[in-house]
């Protein structure tokens, strides 16, 4: 079976969205494969380049049950 190559138009501002939004998420598998511990939710807000909104869970429902060994 033929390979066939098929080429589109992407304008450059999404190109380049694209390749930033590819970077983030390879410098999160960088870390991810690295670390043996759990990642705080901000750290992965950080990677991915967003900002966290306001907390709208209340108590113990916002915060994920952690094993106090793989804590940093």
């Amino acid at each position: 079976m033929e390979k066939k190559t098929t080429m589109g138009y992407v304008p450059l501002n999404e190109y380049v969205e694209g390749k930033v939004a590819v970077a983030r998420l390879e410098a999160l598998k960088d870390f991810t494969i690295k670390c043996n511990y759990s990642i705080l939710r901000e750290e992965v807000a950080s990677f991915l380049g967003f900002e966290l909104p306001a907390e709208t869970c209340e108590g113990s429902e916002c915060e994920p049950a952690r094993n106090p060994e793989t804590i940093f």
